[in-house]
């Protein structure tokens, strides 16, 4: 080797220290800067996909009333017959043959166990927990029994607006005081005075993850549970007992990230939700004060929902389109 290459190959030298330090900070900042839009990027796919699968329970709810006499559903998904105290049917029949769930399998519209919100902090429905499924039941399930349900579809972390199981109060409950007998499930001529754009019928779920009294027990595990069915209607004039307004405090975000949360037992940090509506459409709400559902307040007379604005969910009486039920 000549001299002129020897002094070359002297002259190369490796990476100093510092500028090694400098390239991990580039390639750290880069990092820094790209993965709160990718994390931004999947939770909107996220939401995308779960619209999807909440407009594939709609084509499917769709479908069943066409062929069912215009009902959407024949109930809710619930195990639970009449109440001890009031004496109030809360399902209509096992929830393996009757209710939402069952109706879109058993009629192979939809499987709503496949359809999971992909975000939402729980993956079961409350009304699948042992204790819940045969309290005053139509029929006894063992945990075996129960788990080849859920293998087989029988879930859903979506929850039910009381509209689509029960469409507005008949009358007063004679053996309670003020409660009111359910008309029973939403059907096309219920909403002749509410445009079907207005009324929801299955949104994303208000999760309880701190919650343990509510945790289902499955072979891997304790998991935390959505809520199963709005509240219905609450009474405006507790002199009276006038209702007026609907719970939807059991609907809750399941999507998007925040900072902060003052919904108690709720422990988690989502902030929008998806809410399919009986016209077929799907659009998303955000949870505007931070506490994890979407209720409302009372304000006078009056009751407000600060997460809902220009009255894009009907929340009154759904025969007669009133806001109130004097």
């Amino acid at each position: 080797m000549g001299y002129h290459s020897r002094q070359k190959c002297a002259g190369r030298q490796g990476f100093t220290l510092i500028e090694l330090l400098v390239v991990i900070s580039i390639i750290a900042l880069l990092i820094g800067i790209l993965l709160p839009s990718l994390g931004a990027a999947k939770d909107t796919a996220q939401k995308v996909k779960c619209g999807a699968q909440l407009r594939q329970l709609g084509v499917a709810s769709l479908a069943y009333s066409v062929d069912n006499k215009e009902y959407y559903c024949s109930g809710p998904f619930d195990n639970r017959g009449r109440t001890n105290a009031t004496n109030l049917v809360r399902g209509y029949g096992r929830f393996d043959e009757n209710g939402w769930v069952a109706d879109f399998i058993n009629g192979e519209y939809a499987i709503p166990g496949n359809l999971l919100c992909p975000t939402n902090p729980a993956k079961y429905n409350q009304n699948l927990i042992l204790s819940r499924v045969n309290e005053s039941p139509y029929q006894t399930f063992t945990q075996e029994e129960i788990d080849k349900l859920i293998d087989r579809g029988f879930n859903t972390n979506y929850t039910q607006a009381w509209y689509m199981a029960q469409s507005g109060p008949k009358k007063k409950n004679p053996r309670s005081s003020g409660e009111l007998i359910p008309l029973g499930p939403l059907k096309d001529s219920y909403m002749s005075a509410v445009s079907p754009a207005r009324v929801p019928l299955i949104a994303d779920a208000r999760t309880d993850t701190l919650d343990t009294s509510d945790e289902i027990i499955r072979p891997d595990g304790r998991f935390p549970t959505v809520k199963a069915l709005t509240d219905g209607p609450i009474i405006r004039d507790a002199r009276t007992n006038t209702y007026g307004f609907q719970d939807y405090s059991d609907f809750g975000p399941a999507h998007g990230r925040g900072k902060f949360s003052i919904g108690g037992g709720k422990g988690h940090d989502r902030t929008t939700s998806n809410f399919l509506f009986a016209d077929g459409h799907v659009a998303d709400f955000k949870d505007l004060n931070g506490d994890k559902e979407f209720g409302g307040r009372r304000e006078g007379t009056d009751y407000v929902y600060d997460d809902f604005e220009n009255g894009e969910i009907f929340a009154g009486d759904l025969l007669s389109g009133r806001l109130d039920r004097r």
